[in-house]
Formats: structure tokens, C-alpha cells, sequence
């Protein structure tokens, strides 16, 4: 539902009410630099976990037994992995279907 512009007008006064009052709180209740944070840390963590799996498909293959050094490598890379798959599940975006019948039901 859009707004008229006279509600526009008012919530911009709000706002500058807001940001006079209390900069602190205005900065943290701001969307935009907390969506690029997380969309940074999503970033971050795919390319870990490309990194990740490519340490562990070159420490297996390295790997000439189990106290080797590409097993060692290898295990790095798994943690790697399941750090960066830790950090994107934490970050995810969650986008659920508006309406009736919509899971999870609102609160």
C-alpha cells in the first residue's frame, strides 16, 4: 500500500525529528548499512566456502596417509567450509510469502 503524500511528509518530519533527537538510535534503526553488511558477510562467505572445498579437494589429493600434510590441509578446508556455511545460514535473508496460509504464521 503506497503512501499519500502528505503521510510521506509526515514520517520525513518524524525522521528529522528523530535524527535531532537522538542520532544514535536513528543510525541503528537505518536498513541500508545493515543490508550491506550482510549482504558483504554473504559474499565473504561463499567465496570461503569455494576456498574451502578446493583446500579440501587439494588436501585429498595430497593426502598419502592420515598424519599427512594434505590431510591435514584437507581438514582445514572442511572447517573452512563449515565456518563459511555457519556464517551464511546466520546472514540469510528471510523472505516468507505475505497473506493468509503464509508459513511461518505471524506472531
Amino acid at each position: 500500500m503506497s503512501l499519500t503524500d502528505d503521510e510521506r511528509h509526515e514520517l520525513e518530519l518524524i525522521e528529522q525529528e528523530l535524527r535531532r533527537q537522538d542520532p544514535v538510535l536513528a543510525d541503528q534503526l537505518d536498513a541500508a548499512p545493515t543490508q550491506d553488511r550482510r549482504r558483504l558477510r554473504m559474499t565473504l562467505a561463499c567465496h570461503a566456502m569455494v576456498v574451502g572445498a578446493l583446500m579440501m579437494v587439494l588436501g585429498m589429493a595430497a593426502a598419502q596417509g592420515i598424519p599427512s600434510l594434505g590431510a591435514i590441509f584437507c581438514l582445514y578446508g572442511m572447517v573452512v567450509v563449515v565456518l563459511a556455511v555457519t556464517v551464511a545460514v546466520r546472514n540469510r535473508i528471510r523472505r516468507w510469502p505475505a497473506g493468509p496460509g503464509a508459513w511461518p504464521p505471524a506472531d
